[in-house]
C-alpha cells in the first residue's frame, strides 16, 4: 500500500499493489479519513495526592463512541491539579480523578486573617480540617479558642471577611 498524497483528514488516495490468485493486483483506493478525538491521559500511574505537572501528561486517541465531557482535551487544565484517585497509565483523566491542590491540612498552625472596614487583624489557629485554594475549613484560634469557618487564600493563610457596620441602620437609631 503506497500513500498518493501526505495523509490528512478527509478523501485520501492510496495505491495497492500486489497478486492474488495468479493474477496481478493494482488498485486505487480512496478513504475517507477522521481523525479520532484526543484526551489527557497519565504517562505513568500515580497515587492518590500526587501533583501533577506537565511532564507526567500527555493526548492520547480514543474512539468517538467513548467521547465524555468528563475528560479533559487540554494538558494545561491538569497542571498543579492534585490526583484524588490513582490515576492509571494512558487511561483518560476524568474530572473526577483530580481536584484543586490541598494547600491547608489537618493540624497545621495557620494565619487566620480577619478583614473587614479596611482592616486585617491577623492570628495564630490550626486547621480542623484539610482544604484546597478557596475551600472553606473549620479552624480554632488558639486564645480563646473558639471554632470558625475560614476561607484558604494560601498555604498556610486562611480569611474570614467580615461585614463593614451599617452606617445607615446606627443613624436610623439615633433619630428615634
Amino acid at each position: 500500500v503506497t500513500g498518493l498524497h501526505s495523509l490528512r483528514e478527509g478523501v485520501c488516495k492510496f495505491r495497492v499493489q500486489g497478486r492474488g490468485n495468479d493474477v496481478p493486483v493494482d488498485l486505487v483506493v480512496s478513504l475517507d479519513l477522521s481523525a479520532k478525538p484526543m484526551v489527557a491521559a497519565p504517562r505513568n500511574s500515580f497515587p492518590r495526592g500526587h501533583r501533577l505537572a506537565l511532564q507526567d501528561l500527555h493526548l492520547i486517541p480514543i474512539e468517538v463512541g467513548q467521547v465524555d465531557n468528563k475528560q479533559f482535551v487540554s494538558l494545561q487544565q491538569l497542571v498543579g491539579m492534585e490526583v484524588s484517585k490513582s490515576l492509571r497509565l494512558n487511561r483518560p483523566i476524568l474530572i473526577s480523578d483530580v481536584r484543586q491542590p490541598t494547600l491547608v491540612h489537618r493540624g497545621d498552625l495557620l494565619d487566620l486573617r480577619v478583614v473587614g472596614a479596611g482592616i486585617v487583624i491577623t492570628t495564630a489557629a490550626k486547621a480542623l480540617e484539610d482544604g484546597p485554594l478557596n475551600g472553606l475549613v473549620e479552624v480554632e484560634t488558639l486564645r480563646p479558642r473558639k471554632r470558625k469557618i475560614a476561607r484558604v487564600v494560601a498555604s498556610g493563610v486562611v480569611e474570614i471577611l467580615s461585614r463593614p457596620p451599617q452606617v445607615g441602620n446606627l443613624l436610623e437609631k439615633r433619630r428615634k
